[in-house]
């Protein structure tokens, strides 16, 4: 197997692979920055209203499957 050239390369699948990153990024964050039971209970490491936000739109935009 060889490395694919610049030329053999789509685009949109670089783009894709991106942003599937950046939403495994964007849900695992949590488990980065809170303690684990953040997950199931955001009051556990929320500090602000903000925090709150997001942690919202990311349960609900990303993790609501």
């Amino acid at each position: 197997m060889s490395a694919t050239t610049e030329q053999n390369r789509i685009p949109l699948l670089d783009v894709l692979r991106g942003f599937a990153l950046l939403g495994i990024l964007l849900v695992n964050i949590i488990g980065f920055g809170m303690p684990s039971s953040a997950y199931l209970n955001p009051i556990m490491g929320i500090g602000s209203a903000l925090d709150g936000i997001v942690w919202a739109a990311v349960d609900v935009l990303l993790m609501a499957n």
